[in-house]
């Protein structure tokens, strides 16, 4: 009695061992699958309080974050205008001491330099917030 193999006949006894493979494969990560999902259960039911008082919170940390942001937005404008003044002073003093010959100009260059420091430090430190 002979048994003849042909290349055909190996090549679909490797198919049928590979499909085997595979299925043996899939079974064991859908086990493991399975596995995760239920260590991710058990998780969620044993911290189920923890993540209902978290969720109750949330809107109450959304109304700080608003609070905060418009907080900080009135102090970003009033941070603007104290740059716009900036700008605007300096132009006037690098005007007028572009002219070192004129006395008065150059003392009132001084004195408006004077009063802006002193506003701006007024308007820097003269105010205490308090913080939350």
């Amino acid at each position: 009695m002979d048994i003849t193999i042909n290349l055909n006949d190996l090549g679909l006894i490797l198919l049928w061992v590979a499909l085997l493979v595979l299925i043996v494969y899939i079974i064991l990560v859908l086990k493991r699958f399975n596995e995760t999902m239920k260590e991710v259960q058990s998780i969620i039911t044993n911290n189920k309080e923890n993540i209902e008082k978290t969720l109750s919170e949330i809107p109450s940390i959304a109304k700080n974050v608003d609070d905060i942001t418009a907080e900080v937005s009135h102090d970003v404008k009033a941070v603007r205008g104290t740059l716009d003044s900036i700008t605007e002073k300096s132009e006037v003093a690098a005007a007028s001491l572009g002219n070192p010959g004129d006395l008065i100009t150059g003392l009132s260059a001084m004195l408006q330099a004077f009063m802006f420091a002193k506003d701006f430090f007024n308007s820097t430190f003269g105010k205490r917030r308090k913080i939350l």
